[in-house]
């Protein structure tokens, strides 16, 4: 074994550069792997061929996770997870394991997990696995009660989750071995980023926008108490309350949350970063096994095989992640224009404004209370101005960097 690598308690840290594979039929028996996986389960070659795959797994493995797993499997989509499993004297050891079908079964390519998600989801682990035994919980219970937590820790579901820690785990192994990080992957981290940044302004915005509902109403009743322009404050309080509620409307279309535009942004990049990953892995992976000194002859497996299955699925995974960048361009591609057709009715709804206090003007020398009402609307316009002219930004450096991606 690697002299980087280290056992403690019977716990085995993988070094950086360990990378391994296993494949199965579809029942999950194992048919091939690498000789790192041999290496580090501890079980001899004739133990591990025909075996199922279950013959690694460790009890403290919450059921969520391998419910997750196969239902995403049988579905034809891979799936990533953390995964920990024990060797044959009694060990463990953690990986990030990446499971994908392939013709006749899966194949699932692990590497070091690292990230600082992994010290997190360690903890998480252990909790839902206590709370399992506790209750006697089913695996679907457990898959409900695991969701729940991840939408606590900011992810939306468990693809969003395990997009967002490969791409972490691909991240900090590549830093680790002084790799540096590709171009693709970089724009998607920023465009992550700055969605997730303009999406907050814009919920921002939508706050706003509730909030100042109830000053067209305070309007109105104020103008039945008005006399001689009390039918002017009334007709500009409903042409106030119209626009700002068309603006609403159109804000909502980029709210994340609404599941519109920044949502689906936020969905396609997720993937894209996933895809991005999981290719790069597969590929890795390719090449170590092809390298590979081990007489896998002696054993009954085709070392040829091998690698042709695994560069096969690695290129149709890049083929799918060029059309998600190009699904990323086309849903960013409308971005500014949504933002310059915002802020035109922003600017009517600014004279509408202004109407109210020319309106208001001509009745000085009456106690109408329009004058703090009007301070408000003053207040609030700043501030969607400010918003706006955030969200718009943001907008139009997506639209860059989304051209960037297809470079």
């Amino acid at each position: 074994m690697n002299t980087s690598r280290s056992q403690n308690w019977k716990a085995i840290e993988m070094a950086n550069e360990d990378i391994f594979f296993s494949r199965t039929d579809e029942r999950g028996v194992i048919q091939s792997g690498s000789d790192f996986f041999q290496e580090i389960a501890g079980f001899d070659w004739e133990e591990l061929l025909g075996a199922p795959h279950k013959i690694v797994r460790h009890p403290d493995m919450p059921k969520a996770v391998f419910w997750l797993l196969w239902n995403n499997l049988k579905a034809g989509k891979p799936l990533s997870a953390y995964i920990k499993n024990q060797t044959k004297d009694g060990g463990h050891y953690w990986v990030m394991a990446s499971a994908i079908p392939v013709e006749g079964g899966y194949i699932s390519v692990r590497i070091r997990p690292q990230s600082p998600l992994f010290a997190r989801i360690q903890a998480e682990y252990d909790a839902l696995r206590t709370w399992e035994r506790e209750t006697g919980a089913k695996a679907e219970e457990s898959v409900e009660r695991f969701q729940a937590r991840l939408l606590e820790l900011g992810f939306k579901d468990y693809q969003a989750f395990m997009g967002y820690a490969l791409s972490a785990e691909h991240t900090a192994r590549q830093e680790a071995l002084g790799r540096e990080t590709d171009r693709v992957t970089r724009l998607i981290e920023d465009m992550s980023s700055r969605v997730s940044e303009t999406s907050a302004v814009t919920n921002q915005l939508l706050a706003g926008f509730r909030l100042i509902r109830s000053e067209p109403t305070n309007m109105r009743i104020l103008s039945t108490r008005l006399e001689g322009g009390g039918n002017a404050i009334s007709a500009i309080s409903q042409n106030y309350e119209l626009m700002a509620s068309e603006i609403w409307q159109q804000i909502h279309v980029l709210d994340e949350s609404g599941g519109n535009v920044f949502g689906e942004v936020t969905k396609a990049l997720n993937e894209g970063r996933y895809l991005q990953s999981l290719a790069a892995v597969m590929r890795e992976q390719a090449d170590q096994f092809a390298n590979s000194s081990l007489d896998f002859a002696a054993l009954g497996i085709d070392q040829s095989k091998e690698p042709t299955i695994i560069e096969g699925r690695a290129a149709a995974l890049s083929a799918e992640a060029d059309r998600t960048l190009q699904d990323i361009a086309d849903r960013v591609r409308n971005l500014p224009d949504l933002c310059q057709n915002l802020r035109r009715h922003v600017n009517g709804l600014d004279v509408v404004k202004l109407l109210c206090r020319v309106e208001a003007g001509t009745l000085r020398g009456q106690e109408t209370g329009l004058d703090s009402i009007i301070c408000r609307l003053d207040r609030f316009h700043a501030q969607i101005e400010n918003q706006l002219t955030q969200v718009s930004s943001g907008a139009s450096d997506l639209y860059r960097d989304a051209r960037a991606l297809l470079i």
